[in-house]
């Protein structure tokens, strides 16, 4: 199995060996691991066990040595990180800036994070941190999506979606509105823009 790892580097895994190598075919890293996330901002995560993971270089270079479960790829100089089922956030000399305190944590994008504070995926859970850890706004959603170009998407169970911005700020919605006659019953979508909430 031949595993495309980004910025022209692959794992390769057979029955007779277990390497990462480059564009060239050479050796970056050798096992014995379990699995390299892709290189992003010239490093990726390798998990040696279940217990411990390095980020490695594109020299093979082992540059930051951690005792985690997982680690995402980097972004914005930020990496999420999972240690006792729990996730936080590293910057990329291996410092532990954001506790590991949250059920899910994604990619830090323009300065903020979309995390996950409760597992109870029944309740509202998902709020947006800044890289110091702190909330943006009281708001929370039953799920927010990764940021792509300054907005992401979020839900309310039940009650439609939308779009905010990295400063939580809510730019658009879509509500879900039943209406019933004696024999039918019409499903239609309302869809307005919001105007941002004022600091």
């Amino acid at each position: 199995d031949i595993k495309d790892l980004n910025e022209g580097c692959f794992e390769v895994k057979n029955e007779n060996q277990h390497v990462i190598i480059d564009w060239n075919g050479n050796v970056l890293f050798n096992g014995p691991f379990q699995q390299a996330m892709v290189f992003s901002e010239g490093l990726a995560f390798v998990k040696l066990d279940e217990k411990n993971g390095v980020y490695i270089d594109k020299t093979g270079k082992k540059v930051i040595k951690l005792s985690i479960q997982w680690g995402s790829e980097f972004n914005n100089g930020f990496a999420a990180v999972q240690k006792n089922d729990k996730w936080g956030y590293i910057d990329r000399s291996g410092n532990l800036v954001i506790d590991c305190k949250f059920y899910q944590a994604l990619n830090v994008q323009n300065g903020v994070a979309p995390v996950a504070t409760s597992n109870n995926y029944n309740d509202y859970q998902w709020r947006l941190i800044d890289t110091a850890g702190n909330f943006i706004s009281e708001k929370s959603y039953y799920q927010i999506g990764a940021f792509k170009n300054g907005l992401a998407k979020v839900f309310i169970n039940g009650q439609g979606n939308g779009m905010i911005n990295t400063k939580g700020e809510e730019v658009s919605w879509q509500t879900s509105v039943i209406m019933a006659t004696s024999s039918l019953i019409f499903l239609g979508i309302i869809s307005a823009p919001r105007k941002p909430i004022s600091s």
